[in-house]
């Protein structure tokens, strides 16, 4: 069981009122194996606690198939598009193919002619539903009369009409059904491997035999097979009935996460790109709450491209309270706490009552006020320790570090090719002055 899924067995062991991970084996389960199954039937609510079934767990029980397969049967609502899955678990679960992807130009031409949406999924359903293959597709004669007849015991288990009056089902229906309820059945495919594919957690790669076309960007994956990789526990995984799905059909379901990628307008909303398995899937322009809005609003004030609030007094304010803090009253400095310019000026906007961009164009930039330095000392204090320099053709920024008592100038503009001389910088008696450009560290006598 070192390679196994444990979803089943967890689940039978459930059912008998036993906790998988604490029943004693051979050898250890692997943990992650253990957690992995663990994780997966609470999604489905098949677990009560980890010693009970929930009754849709006790359902799942019902059906002589896979329990995941009946999981996504009962996923799906009553009605047509349940029998389709219904019918489409019974010919997966026989672990047989249905048929043969042929290999001559000819015959896939007139295959894509037959399923010209290349889905595994609708293929399967068509031959078992009795539907006239053409010539050039080879069907295992035997596996069809299999899945035929595991199916009509499932019908009527469920209490379905038989096979034969199978009533035609919305594909679209079906798929959405499982994209809401069964997320992680769908992958989509990597950008540069293309013949891999991920859903975020677990990865696999199109098997030979599937109908799934390399245009074809995403999909819902029914079944896979797992072939042992390197090592003990590695496993690789192909996949084997795919049904494609549009990457818009995922963005309307909102499958993945939105992740910012551009700055906030002025009308506070911001353009949210939608990534799952790490690819885009879509964008979509968000209305952004109260305190996102102002976090976000922060940024763009702190990075000087807010209209109207660049270089605000009260940045420099505090950035000369924390060099006041950091050199503390041995060094010339003063006693106090450092202040987080990002969180400062979110918790000014809050209290000025900013929620929406019509609050903020009611806020000027005199009403950002810090009270740092007592005014009295900050002078004397800008002197002796600036931290903006002004050089012949050459600006300076300047970096104290008041436990090793160094003066660190780094370069910031300017055509002058030669660093600063000493003695054009400020005495800073006993420290110690180095000047920075690129990677290059010289000491400053």
């Amino acid at each position: 069981m070192q390679r196994e899924e444990l979803l089943e067995p967890m689940l039978f062991a459930a059912s008998c009122h036993h906790a998988l991970a604490k029943l004693q084996f051979l050898e250890a389960l692997p943990e992650k194996s253990l957690s992995i199954a663990s994780e997966r039937l609470n999604r489905m609510q098949a677990l009560r606690t980890e010693n009970c079934l929930s009754e849709h767990g006790q359902r799942l029980l019902n059906l002589p198939i896979d329990s995941y397969f009946s999981h996504l049967v009962n996923l799906v609502p009553k009605g047509p598009e349940r029998e389709a899955m219904l019918d489409l678990a019974a010919a997966l679960s026989i672990n047989r193919s249905l048929y043969q992807k042929p290999k001559s130009e000819h015959a896939l031409k007139v295959l894509s002619q037959w399923q010209p949406l290349h889905c595994d999924m609708s293929i399967t359903l068509d031959l078992l539903r009795g539907k006239t293959w053409p010539d050039e597709l080879t069907v295992n004669q035997d596996a069809l009369s299999q899945a035929h007849e595991l199916a009509e015991q499932l019908r009527s288990v469920m209490a379905l009409d038989d096979l034969a009056y199978a009533k035609n089902y919305s594909r679209e229906k079906l798929l959405e059904a499982l994209i809401v309820g069964a997320k992680e059945l769908v992958y989509v495919r990597r950008e540069k491997r293309t013949n891999a594919m991920g859903n975020g957690v677990a990865e696999l790669q199109v098997g030979r035999e599937s109908l799934f076309d390399d245009a074809q960007l995403a999909a819902v994956v029914f079944d896979l097979y797992s072939l042992p990789g390197r090592g003990v526990k590695q496993l690789n995984n192909i996949g084997l009935c795919l049904a494609p799905v549009s990457i818009e059909l995922l963005a309307k379901h909102r499958v993945g996460e939105l992740q910012s990628k551009t700055s906030v307008a002025a009308d506070g909303s911001q353009l949210m790109q939608r990534v799952y398995a790490g690819r885009v899937i879509g964008s979509e322009k968000v209305a952004l709450s109260a305190e996102v809005y102002r976090q976000a609003l922060a940024k763009r004030i702190l990075a000087n491209q807010q209209p109207g609030f660049s270089q605000l007094d009260c940045i420099q304010d505090i950035a000369a309270w924390n060099l006041w803090v950091s050199l503390g009253e041995k060094h010339g400095g003063g006693a106090g706490d450092k202040v987080d310019s990002l969180e400062w000026l979110s918790s000014q906007l809050a209290l000025l009552g900013v929620e929406n961009a019509e609050d903020f164009s009611l806020i000027e930039a005199s009403d950002f006020v810090f009270e740092g330095i007592p005014q009295w000392q900050r002078e004397d204090f800008e002197q002796r320790y600036p931290r903006q320099l002004v050089l012949a053709d050459l600006k300076l920024d300047v970096e104290y570090k008041a436990g090793s008592k160094q003066v660190i100038v780094h370069y910031a503009s300017g055509g002058r090719k030669a660093g600063p001389k000493r003695w054009e910088l400020p005495t800073w008696a006993g420290w110690r002055v180095f000047y920075v450009k690129a990677s290059k560290r010289v000491a400053l006598t």
